[in-house]
């Protein structure tokens, strides 16, 4: 019995699996479980790639895409026409071009797109920004309806903030799952310091981050930003303790 290759792959959830064995992997592919976008890495391979893009796999990613769009594979008489017309030149092992995407699959900054679920960094912010203001409205309302009694004021503001939080916490597991990261990366929130650094990369860090860990143009600026006025907040306490 031979011993097949071990791959890792990322699944249609952003997760990392493996290891698996090559046949198990093209099964896979077979079935439309992953496809051309979908990434995976073997042992000897420097960084993850497409699988359209990896000579053992790219043959199942081509055919796999053929019969998702219902056309008739071509036949053997056709390959052979077509390999025989080919320039002697071309390099026996280069992936088929038709497995190969026509479009350009990074971005400026050179990242890879790839799909994961979850909400992005904009669609991210818009809520905060939304459930924030729903809660100060609902703040002000309590004070005001019961401007004579502090206590019920409080707790209905209390059990406002709690809703605040299970729908920011929500919404912070939807991010880090689209930027491709565990969900248990959350417990820095309770960490000082460093959940300064992770509400910045939930708003800064683009889709996939924690594969291709490469920072696009829009990324960058808005982390520069937060980054600067979470360091001017941290000055100006320590001036106001020391002059205190």
């Amino acid at each position: 019995m031979t011993n097949q290759q071990q791959w890792f792959y990322i699944d249609n959830k952003g997760q990392q699996v493996g290891p698996v064995e090559t046949s198990e992997l093209i099964s896979l592919i077979s079935r439309g479980a992953l496809n051309e976008r979908s990434m995976a890495w073997t042992e000897g391979m420097h960084d993850w790639q497409l699988i359209s893009q990896i000579e053992t796999l790219a043959q199942p990613v081509a055919q796999s895409k053929i019969a998702a769009t219902g056309l008739p594979q071509p036949s053997a008489t056709i390959s052979n026409t077509s390999n025989s017309a080919a320039p002697a030149s071309m390099n026996p092992y280069e992936p088929p071009r038709a497995a190969v995407p026509t479009h350009s699959e990074f971005n400026d900054a050179g990242a890879l797109i790839t799909e994961h679920s979850g909400i992005k960094r904009l669609n991210y912010f818009v809520r905060n920004v939304i459930i924030l203001v729903l809660l100060f409205v609902f703040i002000g309302l309590a004070i005001t309806t019961y401007p004579d009694d502090n206590a019920y004021s409080i707790i209905l503001a209390l059990v406002g903030l709690l809703i605040f939080l299970v729908f920011y916490i929500r919404f912070a597991l939807l991010r880090i799952r689209n930027m491709g990261a565990s969900g248990w990366w959350l417990l820095l929130m309770l960490v000082p310091l460093a959940s300064n650094v992770l509400a910045i990369a939930l708003l800064s860090c683009p889709e996939g981050f924690a594969h291709h860990k490469k920072m696009d143009t829009t990324g960058i600026i808005v982390a520069v930003i937060l980054g600067g006025l979470t360091l001017l907040s941290f000055i100006a306490n320590i001036a106001s303790a020391l002059l205190i």
